[in-house]
């Protein structure tokens, strides 16, 4: 027995069943930064999650902005929310969270959104 084998043993904090960095159990059955490891036992692997609202977009959840803030385009849950889209986010940075123009709503971005894309109708 010992690191890597998924069978989490003191002094391990983790074991995930594998030598493997950027897991959220590094190869020396660490937890890495920014990661949550849970369920491992001296008879199962942990499972090892990035928490929602923690800082960079992991891929693990539809959104990434850095906060669990809702009405900011991406939800407690990091769930984009309706009427927003968020790009530009990896393992370094948060995404960045935009209002949808011509969805007819407006969250404060836009100087306004009668619901089109129409030029010269009062609201471009």
């Amino acid at each position: 027995m010992g690191c890597g084998d998924g069978f989490r043993v003191a002094p391990e904090e983790c074991d995930d069943g594998n030598l493997e960095d950027n897991d959220g159990c590094s190869f020396n059955c660490k937890i890495e930064v920014g990661w949550t490891c849970s369920g491992g036992s001296t008879t199962k692997p942990d499972y090892c999650t990035i928490p929602c609202g923690a800082k960079g977009y992991f891929g693990f959840y539809e959104c990434g902005d850095g906060n669990l803030v809702n009405g900011d385009g991406c939800d407690s849950l990091c769930r984009t929310e309706l009427g927003w889209y968020c790009v530009n986010g990896d393992e370094q940075h948060n995404e960045t969270c935009y209002e949808l123009c011509g969805d007819g709503r407006n969250f404060g971005q836009h100087e306004c959104d009668d619901g089109d894309r129409i030029d010269f109708d009062g609201c471009d």
